[in-house]
């Protein structure tokens, strides 16, 4: 059976069923399953689900039409309160990607929920930092917090990632960075591109860089993968593509993985041998 933390003196109870859940409520946030009502933190979260209705921001439900998904959206604005029954809901920022937000349910005798996906604070190329509000119940997806990611100064990061596209360009070799196709490698092409570099990438994220480039969040270089490359291109892959029959063409290429964990959080560490 399911189980609500309760919380004395309030009328806002949480459950887990499958599912972030207010009680006596529809609303429910980021639900793996069918839901009448769904709070969407981010596009990835989507997942082709047909929730009743999908409550998120504008650029979201763009990226999840992006991707073919037909739902009845519920669009919000960052920081306008709105009334659904007995709660008052507002969206703010979360910043882990374009459109991604974090909810904030306040019930009528004033108790505060703050449900946020993952957070991040930092200022990015592409994405609004996320905002920091206090509430008196907070769930949060803490996946960043794993022992196993490594986080670095952004600057650092970065610096790396140009000097080894660089310097791989100058062994006239072809640069094939394996990305996550949403997010962190529309980060990655804003920050190459700004670098004057020249982009050619896979079809899952090409699309999304269309949808970025339509709101003027990255300029309109980035173009799809074909089999025609120039001596200067730089290839952007999805990291669960590496051994894709696309890049079988390429005479000499040269690999780094960028861990997703965040945009920034990225290491060109998982160098595969020239071919």
């Amino acid at each position: 059976m399911p189980t609500a933390k309760k919380h004395p003196d309030t009328m806002l109870d949480v459950e887990y069923w499958r599912g972030i859940h207010i009680k006596d409520s529809v609303l429910w946030m980021d639900a793996p399953r069918k839901v009448d009502l769904c709070f969407v933190s981010r596009v990835q979260k989507c997942s082709g689900l047909k929730h009743g209705k999908i409550l998120c921001t504008e650029l979201t439900a763009m990226l999840c039409k992006s991707r073919g998904l037909d739902a009845n959206f519920l669009i919000s604005p960052y920081g306008q309160a709105f009334s659904l029954g007995e709660l008052d809901l507002e969206l703010y920022p979360s910043g882990c990607m374009p459109g991604s937000a974090q909810l904030k349910v306040k019930s009528r005798n004033k108790v505060t929920l703050l449900y946020t996906g993952l957070f991040d604070p930092r200022t990015h190329r592409t994405t609004e930092a996320g905002k920091i509000h206090g509430a008196q119940i907070l769930v949060m997806d803490s996946g960043w917090a794993h022992p196993q990611v490594k986080d670095e100064p952004k600057e650092k990061v970065q610096k790396s990632i140009v000097t080894w596209t660089k310097d791989t360009l100058g062994k006239k070799t072809t640069p094939v960075l394996l990305v996550n196709p949403m997010g962190c490698a529309q980060e990655i092409a804003a920050l190459l591109t700004e670098k004057q570099f020249s982009i050619k990438a896979h079809s899952s994220i090409s699309s999304i860089c269309k949808v970025y480039s339509s709101i003027g969040l990255l300029p309109k270089w980035v173009k799809s993968l074909g089999k025609k490359l120039s001596r200067d291109d730089v290839v952007l892959m999805p990291s669960h593509l590496a051994d894709s029959p696309i890049l079988r063409y390429l005479e000499r290429s040269s690999f780094a993985l960028i861990a997703s964990s965040t945009k920034t959080a990225v290491h060109p560490a998982a160098q595969k041998a020239e071919k």
